[in-house]
């Protein structure tokens, strides 16, 4: 194959400081522990969400991409601002984190947790041993929805 005539512009050089990963392209949210985690805190009440982010820490996670969103996440929580996945996205693009092959993994980290199914509350159920709140049976909530207050 000739190389005549090619623009000398389009060459392609790989940035070996951001390897791809099996799990960059395989991972299903709906099944990974860690993408379901990060949903369940996306989705959660600041409060909820505080408590998970005071009992975790960015190297519980297998994926580094994962820890690293948590950090960013677990940021917002702390500083009392919004850490909804638009607010995170917000985030990543306003640091200018969403650049390159690891912007690339992070926006799709988002997207995986965002989606994942996890119920919000269930970030810390488990550690209160309590019924889900009425309405949550099926594991449902509308985007905007108050969440609702756990009974005593």
């Amino acid at each position: 194959m000739s190389t005549e005539g090619a623009d000398e512009d389009a060459t392609h050089e790989v940035d070996a400081g951001e390897p791809i990963e099996v799990g960059d392209l395989l991972d299903d949210p709906r099944t990974d522990v860690e993408a379901l985690c990060l949903c369940a805190l996306l989705w959660s009440a600041a409060d909820t969400a505080s408590d998970v982010s005071d009992l975790l820490c960015s190297t519980d996670f297998e994926r580094g991409v994962y820890g690293e969103l948590f950090e960013v996440i677990t940021a917002q929580v702390r500083s009392g601002a919004p850490h909804d996945p638009a607010s995170i996205a917000a985030t990543l693009t306003q640091s200018g984190r969403t650049g390159g092959h690891r912007g690339a993994q992070l926006t799709r980290a988002l997207s995986s947790a965002t989606i994942a199914g996890a119920v919000p509350e269930d970030a810390m159920r488990a550690n209160r041993a309590q019924e889900p709140p009425p309405g949550w049976a099926s594991g449902q909530r509308l985007v905007g929805d108050e969440a609702p207050t756990p009974s005593a």
